[in-house]
């Protein structure tokens, strides 16, 4: 935006449609939206957004450039307000909804139609979370389960020399609380190395040429609350076989 300026006929283009005219950066080209004579305009910057939408049909020219092309002088479409925290979109839209007659949309009202499709993704992800950690509780049970049942005669043996049914329960406690913070630490290790793994992956149809890659999150906090979901379930699972 700084090298379009606030006017002089030049333009910021998509790559692609870069590609698509076989223009170059530097190059004048003529622009017209099907009235009055095309007007050349001076292409002084490139962008990729990584949309094939924007980066092969969206032109950035200074206001005042555009109004003459179009022939609409002082006449604006469409006002675009960027805020701190994306979040609060939707009230601030509310509240300029009320304060007059023009139709004001935050970015998750106009794009309803993909956000319940992330939100679908989120009930499907978390209830694959829940359902592997069930799986993962029951292979505990199971394996301290076993423990006891092997046991019997060391733990009679250890309830002879005086130890009392909570120290025997606060062995098999700790058991499976080892079991849960060394699976936790492995679980971390192998979900950061395939997530890496992941991120390196091109999903773009320009494969090779540096295209785009499948997005990861690596923020800790993610880490941080599956490694206490692990310890939890592992927890919860061993309690039963411990209280027996």
């Amino acid at each position: 935006f700084s090298d379009i300026g606030s006017g002089g006929n030049r333009i910021a283009v998509g790559d692609e449609f870069l590609k698509k005219i076989g223009a170059l950066k530097g190059e004048t080209i003529f622009l017209t939206v099907g009235k009055g004579l095309p007007q050349p305009f001076r292409i002084v910057s490139v962008f990729h957004l990584g949309v094939k939408g924007f980066d092969e049909a969206r032109i950035f020219a200074a206001l005042t450039d555009v109004q003459k092309l179009n022939q609409t002088p002082s006449r604006i479409s469409d006002i675009a307000i960027r805020l701190i925290d994306v979040n609060l979109a939707a009230d601030v839209a509310s509240t300029y909804n009320i304060l007059g007659q023009e139709k004001v949309q935050s970015w998750d009202q106009s794009n309803e139609g993909i956000m319940s499709v992330f939100t679908t993704q989120d009930i499907v992800r978390n209830s694959m979370t829940v359902s592997i950690l069930i799986v993962a509780g029951f292979g505990i049970y199971n394996i301290l389960s076993l423990a006891v049942t092997h046991k019997r005669r060391e733990i009679a043996i250890l309830r002879s020399m005086g130890f009392e049914p909570f120290d025997i329960t606060k062995l098999f406690l700790i058991q499976g609380v080892i079991l849960g913070l060394i699976g936790g630490v492995v679980g971390l290790a192998l979900g950061l190395g395939v997530s890496y793994g992941m991120s390196k992956i091109e999903i773009s149809a320009n494969r090779g040429l540096g295209g785009n890659h499948m997005m990861v999150s690596f923020e800790t906090l993610i880490y941080v609350k599956a490694f206490f979901l692990a310890l939890a379930s592992s927890s919860f699972a061993s309690f039963f076989p411990a209280r027996s």
